[in-house]
């Protein structure tokens, strides 16, 4: 039989355990564990869906720009005729389900005025969690 002094920590404090941890420390710890992993998860998937969101925003934006500078460059006199209406492709982005054409790109031009047209680059495509819509608006001018 052991002696009292066997089961006292050097200190002389309370008995010691040398069997390893107990059940409620090991399922607390899992827990907490558990708890971590998930916050870390979500943390992570927040992140991937904004990258994707500014990915897109970035392929809309040099897209429409591109269209814009295309159509500046037309004869002023010919543009209206030529893109009001015209739909287009977009690269990297799906269009949305109820888009007829399947292409999310479309370009409409009005006339204010005799020497003025405003230009409006609609992209409706499906986003990260719903359907998304950019729009580039530009005046041009012969002057």
């Amino acid at each position: 039989m052991p002696h009292q002094e066997d089961n006292l920590t050097a200190g002389g404090g309370a008995p010691c355990n040398d069997d390893g941890f107990t059940l409620v420390e090991v399922m607390i710890a899992v827990v907490l564990l558990a708890l971590g992993s998930v916050a870390f998860f979500v943390a992570h998937w927040n992140a991937l869906m904004v990258d994707r969101a500014t990915q897109h925003d970035q392929i809309c934006m040099t897209v429409a720009r591109t269209q814009l500078e295309n159509i500046k460059a037309a004869a002023f006199s010919t543009i209206q005729a030529t893109y009001d209406g015209q739909s287009f492709d977009v690269e990297g982005l799906r269009a949305t389900k109820s888009d007829a054409d399947g292409l999310p790109g479309q370009i409409t031009v009005a006339a204010l005025s005799p020497d003025l047209l405003q230009v409006t680059i609609t992209i409706e495509y499906i986003g990260t969690s719903a359907d998304e819509t950019f729009e580039l608006v530009g005046l041009i001018s012969p002057y």
